[in-house]
């Protein structure tokens, strides 16, 4: 009996000292390569890249919204996604985003109208998690895309 309780002390005595199992070795995908911010730019869905600098990049027409609505067309949230995601992967880049209204009503009614689609974009970047303090709003009761991006700077 004596020395079952030896070999057992023994056993829990050697399990004590010995270190604990390294945790297995975790592989890593390596990091995406960032594009330039202009080829980045250039394959967003539904975007028109204007020629020369500063880059510019617009949703023309009804791409997003149509003439009178306050809320995007259906299907707009598959070209506004890949757009935040796009903000998301350049954090150092700081733009101008203009929304335009144009409609035959009135000048107020265009101007209210581009101010409430900028307050729901507002919205949407900013529950994308992106930090509103990189984007300057510009609202236009006028003809144009009615939603423009200009770079102001990139890091």
């Amino acid at each position: 009996m004596a020395r079952k309780i030896c070999l057992l002390f023994f056993i829990v005595f050697i399990t004590a000292c010995t270190a604990p199992a390294p945790p297995p070795a975790q592989v890593s995908a390596p990091p995406p390569v960032q594009k330039d911010v202009r080829q980045a730019l250039a394959e967003l869905p539904g975007i028109q890249i204007a020629a020369g600098e500063p880059l510019r990049g617009a949703y023309p027409g009804a791409t997003l919204f149509a003439s009178r609505a306050v809320l995007p067309l259906p299907g707009a949230m598959e070209l506004l996604a890949p757009l935040a995601e796009f903000l998301r992967l350049y954090p150092g880049t700081n733009w101008a985003v203009q929304v335009r209204a144009t409609t035959d009503v009135s000048l107020d009614y265009d101007r209210s109208l581009a101010d409430t689609r900028a307050e729901l974009l507002q919205r949407y970047f900013a529950r994308q998690g992106l930090d509103m303090d990189r984007f300057a709003w510009v609202v236009a009761g006028e003809e144009g895309p009615p939603l423009e991006l200009t770079l102001k700077r990139a890091e």
